[in-house]
């Protein structure tokens, strides 16, 4: 299992800026310029794909793949870090052809807490038996 940290910056505008200031012109890009936010979130998809992919390739087979507080993209929810939709993690699983169960695929909301993680979630898949 683990947690996936966000890109802060996947298009690199903005090199200089601090990385709450970066957040901050990310939230300002979904509103601003649609392509590059969709550019900035096809780079975070791939991201987060990439160490999944790994994930998968260590666990044995049969054996469950658990991603811990995922956040959904900065577009989705601007109060939160960045990551990847709820809804992504259903058309990766084909995207990337992971060797993992379609039908294994479970998303749980985070249990409120009445702070910013409530709109967390978690995930977990199952590696394919040979």
């Amino acid at each position: 299992s683990g947690y996936i940290d966000p890109i802060v910056d996947p298009l690199q505008l903005w090199p200089t800026l601090t990385t709450d200031e970066q957040w901050d012109k990310a939230v300002e890009l979904c509103k601003l310029d649609e392509e590059k936010a969709k550019k900035s979130q096809a780079i975070q998809n791939d991201w987060h794909a990439s160490w999944v992919e790994h994930l998968i390739r260590i666990a044995k087979p049969g054996k469950v793949i658990a991603i811990e507080n995922g956040a959904e993209s900065l577009c989705t929810n601007p109060e939160d870090w960045g990551g990847v939709d709820k809804s992504w993690w259903n058309e990766a699983i084909t995207t990337y052809q992971w060797d993992v169960d379609p039908d294994s695929l479970y998303i749980e909301d985070e249990v409120p807490k009445g702070n910013w993680q409530d709109t967390r979630y978690h995930v977990s898949i199952r590696k394919n038996k040979p």
